[in-house]
Parts: C-alpha cells; sequence; structure tokens
C-alpha cells in the first residue's frame, strides 16, 4: 500500500460525548486520533493503514511531520474497541479520539479553596511605541518583583549586550487588529493551516492576556509582559461555537508557530475537565492521553529546535506524577520521554504568597512555576490560570534566545530550571515536588555566562538502534578555575555580632572591591541574615531565622545597601545557639543563584548552631537536611569564625569539609577581614573537579569515563569518554538527534559546551 503523506488534517464538523475507558470526554463525532513511533517503518506504516481499513475505518489525512493519523469510523463502530485494537500494532505509539480542547483558564468565583473570578475591561487606547523600560504600576504587577524582571530588563538594556531579532510563536484565541498591549509592528498573524490574517475572527480574549503576559510593551498606557523584545508569531485556533477546537487543531497551530520561525512556542491550552470537580485517576489519565496526543508535535520542535511551553493545567490535581501512559507492555518509549524532557517545559501557576494556586495542576510533570493568580499586564486586567503562568516562561525563554544565537532550546530550559528559585510552598500537604519560581534576573545572567563559554560542536556520528559509539570530549580550564562566581553573605544579626556587622558595613566596598579585582572572573554577590525562631526560648519577637535582604546581584551599590540593613535592627536570638543552618539551608535554596557559576556561602557566626536532628522540637532545618542540600545545590561554604569556641570551630569545619571549603578565624575589628576572605576565595579557586553534566538526549548517553577529574588547576585540560548507544530504529526518513553537555567546574561552574548531533539513518530501499 502506498503512502500517501498530508500536511494537514480535515475539520471536525460535530462532536459528540462518548466514554473512553470509563471516563466521558467531548471529542470529534466517529474520528480518532493514531499516533505513530517517530521511528515508524514503512513496512509497520502499511500494515497501520491496513489495520484502519481492515475494520472498517477510512483514512482522513496521515500528517507525517506530526507522526498522527486521522481516521473516521462509521456509526455503529465503537471508538474504545478501534483505539484498543490499533493500539496493539507494531509502529504505533498510542491511539485516541480527536478530543475538543479548552484555553487553560479559571472563571471559578471565590469558594472555599480560594480562587478569585477574573476581570476584564476591554482595551481602547491607542498604540505607542516601545521606548525604553520605566516603572510602571497596574493591578496584579506584584509578579514583575516577585520573579527579578526589573533587574533582568536593566540587565539587557545595558549597551554591552546583544540582542538578535527573533519569535515567540503563541497559539491561541486570537489577538485584535486594534490593540495597546505591544506595537503592532512586532506581531503577525496566522490561521492554524499558515494563512497570513489581519486580525481576530472571534470575541475571546484569551489570546489577548496571554500575549499581553508574554510580551507586552507600551509605556503610554502602562502595558508589561515578561518580554519586550521578541517579536510575536500569533495561530488563531479557536473555532466558531458550532465547530470547536480539536486537538487537531492545535497540532496544526503549533506546527505553524513553528514553521513561521518562532523559537519558542506557548500553549496555553489542555483538554476538558470539570475544573476540580473530576476524581484524581481521571484527571492523570486525561492529562496523559493529552500529552501523548502532543508527542509528534514534541519531536517535530525537537528538530527544528523550538522549545515548547504547555501550561499545566487548571484541575487542582496535585500529583500528575507520570508524563505518558504506560503501554501495551506496561512500560513508556524512553525516547520519546526523552524530547519532552528536552523541548518542552511545563508551567504550573504560583501565587503572591508564594504558594502553588489551589486551581494550578502540579506534580512531578510540572517543571517550573510562574505567578498565575491575579496576575495583570495593565489594562485594567487581572487573571487567574495556569494560561497565564505559561506565557511568562515563554517570554522569559524568547529573551534567552535572543541574547545568543547558539544557545539551544535544550539549554534554554535548562538554564530556566537551574535559575528558579526553591521558594514555593505546597498548598496542598500532598502535592509531590513544588517546581522553583521562575527567576527572570538569573536566568538572564546565566545566558550571559553561556554566551561567554561559547557552544563546541562534535563531529556528527550515525547511530542505529544498539549501536554504540565513542566520543572524546576535551575540557580546558580557565586560568581562573571558573568563568564566574556568585558569592553569598549569610551573617549572624544577634546581638553579639553589633560591633562584626559595624566593620563588616564599613569595609563593605573594600570587600567588594577586593573581590572583584580579579577581572577574569564575573563575581556578583547576594546578602542574607539570621539570628532565631522567635518561638519558646529560642529567639524574641521581631526574631527572624532567615532574611534575604539582596539577591545575587551585580550591583555593588544594592549590595552595600543591603549590608547597611543588617543592624537595622539588630536582633536577641535569646539562647546561645542560633538558626544558621536554617539560614544556610533557605540562602541554598532562594539567593537566587546564576547556572553556570561556582557558588559560595560566607557564613559569619560566633555562635552555636541549632539542629532538629538532635531537638525535635525546634522548627528549623537539621544538619543532615542541610549538608544535602548543599551537596545538591553545589555550594561551597567558607565559615568565618569571631572568637575561638570549640562547638562553633566544630560546626564550620563539618560544613567546609563536606563542600570543598575551608573556615577562617578574624578579629572583625581590623581590616583582616578583606585579607580573610580573599584568602578563603584563594583556598576555592586552588583547582576544581571537572564533570560532565547532559542536559539533554540522556538516554541515548550510556557511560561517561571517567565521572570526575578532581583537583584540576586553571590552564589545565582534561578529556571525557562519553559513550553513546543507539535508541531509535532505521525509519521512513533520517532522524536528527543532538545530545547537549556542559562541562562544569566543583559541580556548577560552567567550563564548556559540547553539541553531539547524532543521525539514526533511514532504512534501506528494498
Amino acid at each position: 500500500m502506498e503512502v500517501v503523506p498530508d500536511t494537514t488534517f480535515e475539520k471536525p464538523t460535530r462532536s459528540e460525548r462518548i466514554f473512553i475507558d470509563g471516563i466521558e470526554v467531548e471529542a470529534a463525532e466517529n474520528e480518532i486520533l493514531v499516533f505513530l513511533d517517530e521511528d515508524v517503518l514503512n513496512a509497520e506504516l502499511q500494515d497501520v493503514q491496513a489495520a484502519i481499513l481492515g475494520r472498517g475505518g477510512s483514512i482522513k489525512s496521515l500528517n507525517f511531520d506530526l507522526r498522527t493519523i486521522q481516521v473516521g469510523i462509521t456509526d455503529d463502530s465503537s471508538e474504545q474497541d478501534f483505539i484498543k485494537a490499533l493500539s496493539r500494532q507494531s509502529g504505533i505509539s498510542g491511539a485516541n479520539v480527536n478530543e475538543v480542547v479548552v484555553p487553560e483558564r479559571s472563571f471559578i468565583t471565590s469558594n472555599d479553596q480560594g480562587y478569585r473570578q477574573w476581570r476584564t475591561k476591554p482595551p481602547h487606547a491607542p498604540l505607542a511605541k516601545v521606548p525604553a523600560p520605566t516603572s510602571v504600576s497596574f493591578a496584579g504587577d506584584y509578579w514583575i518583583n516577585q520573579i527579578d524582571a526589573t533587574c533582568a530588563w536593566a540587565a539587557l538594556s545595558d549597551p554591552s549586550v546583544r540582542l538578535v531579532p527573533n519569535a515567540i510563536g503563541i497559539v491561541d484565541t486570537g489577538v485584535p487588529r486594534s490593540q495597546d498591549v505591544l506595537n503592532g509592528a512586532r506581531i503577525s498573524r496566522y490561521t492554524e493551516e499558515g494563512v497570513s490574517m489581519s486580525s481576530d475572527d472571534t470575541s475571546d480574549p484569551h489570546g489577548f492576556y496571554v500575549t499581553g503576559y508574554a510580551a507586552g510593551y507600551n509605556n503610554g498606557p502602562d502595558r508589561r509582559g515578561v518580554n519586550p523584545h521578541s517579536d510575536v508569531v500569533f495561530v488563531d485556533v479557536l473555532g466558531t461555537d458550532s465547530e470547536g477546537t480539536y486537538v487537531t487543531n492545535l497540532l496544526l497551530g503549533i506546527k505553524t508557530a513553528i514553521d513561521k520561525g518562532a523559537s519558542v512556542v506557548n500553549i496555553s491550552w489542555g483538554p476538558k475537565l470539570d475544573f476540580c470537580n473530576d476524581a484524581a485517576s481521571v484527571k492523570q489519565t486525561t492529562m496523559q492521553r493529552w500529552r501523548m496526543g502532543n508527542t509528534g508535535v514534541v519531536h517535530y520542535a525537537r528538530v527544528y529546535d523550538v522549545l515548547l511551553v504547555f501550561a499545566a493545567g487548571n484541575n487542582c490535581e496535585k500529583q500528575d506524577d507520570r508524563l505518558l501512559p504506560l503501554d501495551e507492555t506496561g512500560t513508556v518509549d524512553i525516547a520519546s520521554t526523552d524530547s519532552w524532557l528536552s523541548h518542552v517545559l511545563i508551567v504550573g501557576a504560583s501565587t503572591d504568597y508564594l504558594s502553588d494556586a489551589r486551581f494550578s495542576q502540579m506534580g512531578k510533570v510540572v517543571n517550573i512555576m510562574a505567578p498565575g493568580e491575579k496576575v495583570g499586564f495593565g489594562a485594567n486586567i487581572t487573571g487567574n490560570g495556569t494560561s497565564y503562568a505559561a506565557p511568562m516562561i515563554t517570554g522569559a525563554a524568547g529573551l534567552i534566545r535572543a541574547i545568543e544565537t547558539t544557545i539551544s532550546a535544550e539549554e534554554t530550559r535548562s538554564i530556566l530550571i537551574n535559575s528558579a528559585k526553591n521558594v514555593i510552598t505546597p498548598a496542598d500537604p500532598i502535592t509531590s515536588s513544588p517546581s522553583g519560581l521562575l527567576n527572570l534576573n538569573s536566568a538572564i545572567q546565566s545566558s550571559l555566562i553561556a554566551d561567554g563559554v561559547g557552544l563546541a560542536t562534535a563531529d556528527g556520528i550515525y547511530l542505529s538502534k544498539g549501536r554504540t559509539q565513542n566520543v572524546q570530549i576535551d575540557v580546558t580550564v580557565p586560568a581562573s578555575s571558573t568563568p564566574a562566581i556568585d558569592v553569598g553573605f549569610v551573617i549572624d544579626q544577634s546581638g553579639s555580632y553589633e560591633d562584626d556587622i559595624a566593620t563588616l558595613q564599613t569595609l563593605a566596598q573594600d570587600i567588594v572591591q577586593s573581590l572583584r579585582s580579579r577581572t577574569d572572573i564575573d563575581v556578583q554577590f547576594g546578602v542574607a541574615g539570621f539570628a532565631d525562631f522567635p518561638k519558646g526560648d529560642y529567639g524574641d519577637e521581631g526574631d527572624v531565622p532567615y532574611r534575604l535582604y539582596q539577591d545575587i546581584t551585580g550591583d555593588s551599590d544594592a549590595l552595600i545597601a543591603a549590608i547597611d540593613k543588617l543592624n537595622k535592627p539588630l536582633m536577641n536570638g535569646d539562647d546561645y545557639p542560633e538558626s544558621q543552618y536554617e539560614a544556610l539551608f533557605r540562602a541554598a535554596r532562594e539567593i537566587g543563584w546564576r547556572d553556570g557559576t561556582l557558588r559560595i556561602l560566607l557564613l559569619a557566626t560566633d555562635a552555636d548552631f541549632h539542629d532538629s536532628d538532635t531537638d525535635s522540637s525546634y522548627p528549623g532545618a537539621g544538619r543532615r537536611t542541610v549538608l544535602a542540600t548543599l551537596a545538591e545545590e553545589n555550594i561551597i561554604v567558607i565559615g568565618l569564625q569571631s572568637g575561638d569556641r570549640y562547638d562553633v570551630t566544630e560546626h564550620l569545619q563539618e560544613l567546609a569539609d563536606a563542600t570543598g571549603g575551608s573556615v577562617l578565624s578574624l578579629d572583625w575589628a581590623s581590616s583582616q577581614v578583606v585579607d580573610a576572605i580573599t584568602r578563603g576565595l584563594d583556598i576555592v579557586l586552588a583547582d576544581v573537579d571537572v564533570t560532565l553534566d547532559v542536559l539533554a538526549g540522556q538516554s541515548w548517553v550510556t557511560g561517561v569515563d571517567p565521572t570526575v577529574h578532581e583537583d584540576v588547576r586553571g590552564g589545565q585540560t582534561v578529556s571525557f569518554m562519553v559513550s553513546l548507544t543507539g535508541q531509535r530504529d532505521s525509519s521512513i526518513e533520517d532522524l536528527p538527534y543532538n545530545v547537549y553537555i556542559w562541562a562544569r567546574g566543583d559541580g556548577a561552574a560552567l567550563l564548556s559546551r559540547t553539541k553531539i548531533p547524532i543521525l539514526v539513518p533511514r532504512e534501506s530501499a528494498e
């Protein structure tokens, strides 16, 4: 049977409500979708077509780019029986009905779960030319400070930063011609089939709002989204009330956005669910099937180096832990999962009080969080939904990809995740794996570091399934041992440290100048303080176990201003031990590290440590948790000890030994403070342990030898042998993949970037 590929889908004309595995869904009438393996063979494809026709079905379209067959069935056929029969066919990854899909927004009014009704006011102000950044104020603008957007925008306005033209894609309900959210020259509009259009053909404002959160910028009426730079490729996929919008509409829309040049595409849509009222099993199964149906377009995005950003969903499910459904053998295709783990970000919604929104889908599938409850972009509009969290990530990703054209979709995804702040407190105790909150400034700064390192591309290799080939990666450690360092000051603020803090304030400028005198290293700083919990005998009212005064920043004035706050006021800390462990735990997760830097915490104290491992009533983090967190975050601790108490020395020395740092005794009343900090940094920079971090294509990498080169000094070159084993069969066409590997110093500092292109050759013609 001849394979006849198509580039589109037939438009469904009617929907019906049917049951699939006991779950009622709304889907296209008498229609199913068959999802092919990416490496489907020609013979397998022919057998699939024969099986469809043999069961009385018809092939409406075969969109091979998206590995999807649109199948028509008769009135007397059972969709579920058809799906189950075809799912057993070789060459098929799954099948499902062509579901009706909807924008991921919350219309739920205030109730016992804390929802808020969204509010809208249609914008009518005239369009203004995009000017330089200025401060703004509007309803729901808390997200600007929460993701540190102002500092990020300031960094990008620096004349030394070169932004290349690029575009983000938004697949949604349309944007009207008359709008004031962004300059009209920045937006181009298309139908799902790729036909240019001049305006929105519907009255649904969802797409307008998504665009505002992603890319809004207008100083006249004060409009702000995350990304004021990138152009917008907008694809309108909203059908009429009689037609609806189906999975096939959305797949075509995403493909069109990619084909029209978007480097990042936003998808704030999902399957129809009864918001939070469905059973957990229904919500989990429905979302797994939804993601399975998008796997073909995820592969397409991978081929064209595009990052897809999906809204997690608004159905209150807090344990969405399985990405894709199990196949007939009870397993998940690893290579398909690989593409989701390299070219997709699934975004949950957070609140102004740093919790996941009650409506937001959560679980291990959620990669990152962004504000999505009561958020605004101006125009007297605030909204709720993961629909509005996702475009903030899309806008951020677009800015990263504008900084350096060699930063791939895979690297962009990694930078966003690794630079996120772990500050989200679960709204529900059953929530699994709350993700980090977008830190726009840290992500931008991390991208600037990657831009400075440059990308090396290895010779491409041909690799069919089961075959193994080795690739050597050479890493030269810079003379400075690292291109960048983040230094976080964690300072005791209890009364006994009053004189020491005063000295630190006096010497702050000298400390900054000393650390910045290393012209070959980009050094940035953060400041946090601690005393103890204001509970029982631990501390007094007004004491805090941790307070962040300044995220990691390159602004010396901001750093000095933060240090100046450490004794305004001083705290008490009733008993002798203080909350050092809690402060280290919080700083390690919240101080705003850049991805690609050597991470150092300077802990200054003269008191013993409270430890919940030995005092079960103590509310803070304990020793074991802190040591594990420091190791996980690849943080080096340098202890600065005032006085000579043995218990303090013992704790500081353990932290230093465990993290590769040091302990320095000093007299805070003298200028030796500057020398001590500089000496501690010299010890850390003497050498680094070099390892490889596989950002994308993990399933292809089956070995790294050696796993680590220890104590490598600046200027030395070390080599790793990376073993790659094929994960895909030869298929109808060549299948391109990339493995991205970053070499890191001491688990964190970016030393090199390497891309290994892989090609699985097409099956031979016989």
